[in-house]
């Protein structure tokens, strides 16, 4: 290649990224921007009359959920957003949050949602779901979407079925029942008992005394145990 030919391409290059690099600075000012101009604040409350110990959540939503003796709904995002795009609806036992047809997934509207009695959680795919507070025991079924269960989450007993590319990351729980089909798990402060089964899965134990654990695996699953 001729020297002049190199040197068009280099700057050609050079342009490219410096344009790539301003987009992306811009695009970050905007987001940042936006936010301080138009900070998050509650968009709709209302309480829950009828009781429910089952969760069912559909695809895309950002939901937390906390245990409390009060059973509510707290939806956040921009202040002057006009629509709410979150439907609650409690049928037979089980209260269903999904999104309004046609609406687009705004990245900073969310759902909080205070339950007395939980005991079972249907999460489906792309939903990002942080669970917190205290509870005796808990099933949750992971089909897609992320699961939180951090700091702020303590639990006796935990049953987690995880499919679909799912993540889920557990702090504090006493004995954790845990079966993973291609997906990914983060789990630290299990105290006593571990049961884990995997397929094509992968797994990161960390800081768990546990007294007893069972590992049911086959040859494309990893287990990383510090």
């Amino acid at each position: 290649m001729k020297t002049s030919n190199k040197i068009l391409l280099g700057f050609v290059i050079f342009a490219i990224t410096l344009q790539t690099t301003c987009f992306v600075i811009a695009d970050n000012y905007s987001r940042v921007h936006n936010t301080k101009s138009n900070p998050l604040a509650p968009l709709k409350e209302f309480t829950l009359d009828e009781s429910f110990s089952n969760l069912k959540i559909t695809n895309h939503a950002r939901v937390t959920v906390k245990s409390s003796e009060q059973s509510k709904v707290s939806i956040i995002g921009y202040k002057d957003t006009t629509t709410v795009i979150y439907n609650v609806q409690i049928k037979n036992d089980t209260c269903f949050v999904s999104i309004s047809a046609n609406e687009n997934v705004s990245p900073n509207q969310f759902i909080t949602i205070d339950v007395s009695d939980l005991k079972n959680i249907d999460i489906a795919k792309n939903s990002n779901v942080s669970i917190q507070g205290n509870y005796h025991s808990l099933n949750v079924l992971n089909r897609g979407g992320r699961l939180d269960m951090n700091n702020s989450f303590k639990i006796n007993k935990l049953s987690l079925q995880s499919s679909e590319n799912a993540k889920n990351f557990i702090h504090h729980s006493d004995s954790l029942e845990l079966s993973l089909d291609q997906s990914e798990a983060f789990i630290r402060n299990i105290n006593k008992t571990l049961d884990l089964k995997m397929t094509n899965s992968k797994i990161t134990i960390q800081q768990s005394p546990l007294n007893q654990i069972n590992i049911e695996k086959d040859n494309s699953s990893k287990v990383n145990l510090y």
